[in-house]
């Protein structure tokens, strides 16, 4: 079996052989408001990346996206349809080769919640960037999804 190309948190591609991958679902939230979509600024890669991560057993999508967004914004997200799906093989900080079904989910705000978001670090700096200022190598992973969402929304 050939060697698959797997990108670290750099975006720099690395050759591992297909047997050295484990597999993982995970989740990410597009929350696009006035024009804008909130991102998570990484400091250490200087990326952007949408709100969301692996899933652990046993955890459902939608649980995983409120938590993780109410965290970063102090706003507790409705889950509305799947946007997108995309298979991504990644190196983590470890150098663990992981092949990810990434799943990312519209996210809107409550009917009854007119509170500003409190864009509150939590590892990632959290900012509302706007989708015309948006570039594909800003991001990591997850443009695709952006753009499903600029579309729906």
């Amino acid at each position: 079996m050939p060697p698959i190309f797997c990108f670290d948190d750099q975006g720099s591609a690395i050759s591992i052989p297909a047997d050295q991958f484990a597999y993982c679902p995970a989740v990410y939230g597009v929350f696009i408001e006035n024009s804008r979509v909130l991102l998570l600024h990484n400091s250490r890669t200087n990326l952007k990346q949408l709100p969301g991560r692996l899933l652990k057993p046993h955890e459902t999508p939608g649980g995983v996206l409120r938590q993780h967004f109410q965290q970063a914004t102090g706003i507790r997200p409705v889950s509305g349809p799947m946007l997108y799906a995309e298979e991504l093989y990644r190196l983590d900080e470890k150098g663990k080769a992981w092949q990810v079904s990434a799943l990312y989910y519209i996210l809107s705000r409550p009917a009854d919640s007119s509170a500003n978001l409190t864009l509150s670090p939590n590892g990632l700096e959290p900012e509302l960037m706007p989708l015309s200022g948006l570039i594909r190598n800003q991001l990591l992973f997850g443009y695709e999804a952006i753009l499903a969402g600029s579309r729906a929304w």
